[in-house]
């Protein structure tokens, strides 16, 4: 049986390689919180974005979110979001 994360590797390798300009979820750690709006580190590259929607999900500082064209879609374990870090990480430096 392959790994969970290997499969989940192989995929976005596969889905990157087709469409160089596909757009997929990042992981995010909450730095700061006004109402509904939210700074995010980005986990991989460390990118800093500000003006996450926070709305749709319970986000609290520094919990960890699963962000799309600047909204939080939703809230991941630490055990979930550095997983999906390795796999993002791997990624990035298979296509160099």
């Amino acid at each position: 049986m392959i790994p969970a994360a290997e499969i989940t590797l192989k995929v976005f390798s596969l889905l990157l390689a087709v469409n160089d300009s596909m757009c997929i979820t990042r992981v995010g750690k909450v730095l700061s919180l006004d109402k509904s709006k939210a700074t995010v580190k980005l986990l991989g590259d460390n990118k800093i974005v500000d003006n996450i929607d926070v709305s749709m999900v319970e986000a609290g500082l520094n919990s960890f979110v699963e962000v799309y064209a600047n909204l939080a879609l939703g809230v991941l374990t630490t055990k979930e979001a550095n997983r999906r870090k390795r796999a993002w990480v791997e990624v990035m430096r298979s296509r160099n």
